[in-house]
């Protein structure tokens, strides 16, 4: 979900720069919620509604005068807060009563009262001073800067909060001033706070500010991450967060001749020793590649926690080298969970061999080969897996598949088209690279690549290792690349595909990217939902062999058949959740009908019959749709062009 805000600057304007409120509220909100600006033109032409669990607004003049919204960006407010959307004005005085003139600002109506109400911005440079907030909880937040004039129709309103100002003699003289007020608006309601987040007051905050921000949008009902404002307020200092900065990656194999082939193949020399001491400014061999230079550090398990530190100290001082290390250990070392805390690299190997044997799975690591999940770089966090594999050319081209790319953080996870992918706690994502010769798997058939792998996702999801096929038939498929849970009809995203190729040498590089909430906590879905009672929790290090060793096996089925659909369409339309939806196709003009058939055997479109011709009335031909051009719209029941 996204928190959503309005940025319309105006010269010199003191309200915050937009940028400096958004830096602040994503840290604030990470990773439960995408913070990002949005214009005017986005507000009326972009369908951002659905996904907007928070608008926020904020003064973008000095003179007295409404908040300037064209019209049509104004409509689309008003319909998105009375349908049960969330507004936070910060700094904003709240005008209730009868219709105001005002052509180009914000007027919102409540249907029930009757009542208009209109953000209006304060006069001039806005009185900042430092005092108290009382909550309507009944919490006290102490000598807190950016505090201005109250509401001019404050009992308009139910108070949220008071300020209160310290007299000389440290005693708190209570005051009557509103500090924030709560307005409905149809089934929505307005959170509006009489304070300014200004440049200044962002650039200078102290620990105090932010615990001020996290309880103002607590107070709207958004799920703040649990521990970030608490564990502030006992230690004094700032919560525990993922790193800002790339950490170093381990290449780990199962095999032992694997590494090794891994390493000639890149041209890297392995050394006759490893070192017992290491810095990231001394690698033993480095390789300048499109998108990132890696640096190869052969060295001892003590020495690659010595690296790690330095890593993680460098990134708390936003300082450090921009190439990405990669350590290398001793033959037949894996990572102990002292040196990979966050990612049980062991328990995942032990799951992997059982999951390879209970599908049936070869070894082929006596045929120079390795199983897909067998050789990986791991990295606590990297800047993105599908990246590091998609971008990086001389990487991809001279690996040998199958490689995986493996983190626990993405600093800048990418999703389908533009969107972005959050990496929480809890949160599996990984990119794997295969490689095909086209005469073996015609170009044709590489659309049919993301939806064998959501497959494989579902079937590993339904397996006794994961949640077992009861409770794993509530994850489905949406077309064309998202995972879901349905629980009690309500049906929520917990993962997506991602497939990007290239083609060189007269063969095809893909490389398959797969974010999956494993156990996210609240209010983030993820498989845990499903999970019976009496399981243990599920985890990344369980999950992701299970989907390894099913997509190989379908891989192999895939590739042997030559790319056909065929033998998977049946159990791909039993994993999805659209067999004979009616959905609306907006792509048309007027929008039309259409009922939703299944996948095209020949170039995997998605299938349409407009609904007329399905009632026996004039005939119509199908109408079918590229997964790369359109954007389903699941909840509100419409295929749009992809923007």
């Amino acid at each position: 979900m996204d928190v959503l805000v309005y940025t319309q600057p105006a010269a010199g304007s003191t309200a915050t720069d937009p940028p400096a409120l958004v830096t602040l509220l994503r840290a604030i909100l990470h990773p439960f919620y995408t913070v990002q600006a949005i214009t005017a033109s986005s507000l009326a032409s972009h369908p951002w509604e659905k996904s907007c669990a928070l608008l926020v607004l904020q003064p973008t003049g000095s003179a007295v005068t409404g908040l300037p919204m064209p019209p049509k960006a104004g409509e689309a407010v008003q319909r998105y807060v009375e349908n049960g959307g969330r507004v936070l004005t910060l700094g904003l005085d709240m005008l209730v009563g009868a219709r105001r003139s005002g052509e180009g600002q914000l007027q919102l109506y409540d249907p029930r009262s009757r009542r208009h109400i209109s953000p209006t911005a304060p006069a001039g440079v806005p009185e900042l001073r430092s005092g108290n907030v009382r909550l309507r909880t009944g919490e006290l937040l102490s000598d807190v800067v950016g505090l201005s004039s109250p509401f001019s129709d404050a009992a308009s309103g139910s108070a949220l909060a008071r300020w209160e100002q310290a007299s000389s003699d440290g005693t708190e003289t209570e005051g009557q001033n509103v500090a924030a007020v709560e307005l409905p608006v149809g089934e929505g309601r307005i959170s509006a706070w009489a304070v300014n987040f200004t440049e200044d007051t962002i650039q200078s905050s102290n620990n105090q500010l932010r615990l001020f921000l996290q309880s103002i949008v607590a107070s709207t009902g958004l799920s703040v991450p649990s521990g970030s404002a608490e564990i502030e307020k006992e230690t004094g200092g700032a919560a525990a967060a993922p790193p800002h900065r790339p950490l170093p990656q381990f290449l780990v194999t199962a095999k032992l001749i694997t590494t090794e082939i891994i390493l000639a193949s890149l041209g890297v020399p392995t050394p006759e020793s490893f070192s017992t001491t290491s810095s990231a400014a001394s690698p033993s061999f480095v390789l300048k590649d499109t998108a990132d230079t890696f640096g190869f550090h052969f060295c001892t398990p003590e020495a690659a926690l010595g690296l790690l530190q330095q890593a993680r100290a460098d990134d708390a001082h936003a300082g450090g080298d921009t190439i990405k290390s990669v350590i290398v250990l001793p033959p037949a070392v894996i990572p102990s969970l002292a040196v990979t805390p966050k990612f049980d690299l062991q328990l995942y190997f032990n799951n992997l061999e059982k999951a390879r044997k209970a599908n049936g799975l070869p070894d082929v690591s006596q045929e120079g080969s390795c199983g897909m999940g067998e050789a990986l770089f791991y990295g606590e966090a990297v800047t993105s897996t599908q990246t590091m594999l998609d971008k990086n050319q001389h990487l991809a081209s001279r690996l040998p598949p199958p490689i995986l790319s493996l983190a626990t953080h993405q600093l800048a996870g990418r999703g389908r088209g533009r969107n972005t992918w959050l990496s929480p706690a809890g949160c599996l994502q990984f990119s794997l690279l295969l490689r095909a010769a086209p005469p073996a798997l015609p170009a044709p058939r590489l659309v049919f690549v993301q939806y064998l792998f959501g497959l494989a996702v579902v079937r590993a999801c339904r397996d006794a290792a994961v949640l077992g096929p009861e409770a794993g038939a509530g994850v489905r498929l949406k077309w064309p690349n998202d995972v879901y849970v349905v629980r009690g009809g309500e049906k929520k995203k917990i993962g997506g595909v991602l497939v990007n190729t290239s083609f060189s040498g007269g063969k095809v590089d893909i490389v398959i990217g797969c974010g999956l909430n494993v156990s996210t906590p609240p209010p983030i879905a993820s498989l845990s939902l499903l999970s019976p009672a009496q399981q243990p929790p599920l985890r990344p290090e369980t999950v992701l062999p299970v989907i390894l060793a099913k997509f190989e096996a379908l891989w192999a089925a895939f590739v042997q058949g030559r790319g056909s659909w065929a033998p998977f369409a049946d159990a791909y339309l039993d994993a999805w959740m659209h067999s004979d939806q009616l959905v609306t196709l907006t792509t048309l003009t007027p929008p039309r009908p259409v009922r939703i058939l299944g996948i095209t055997p020949d170039h995997g479109l998605l299938r349409t019959l407009p609904e007329r011709a399905a009632w026996g009335g004039a005939e119509e031909g199908y109408i079918d749709l590229q997964p790369d051009g359109n954007s389903f719209d699941l909840m509100a029941g419409l295929i749009r062009s992809k923007t």
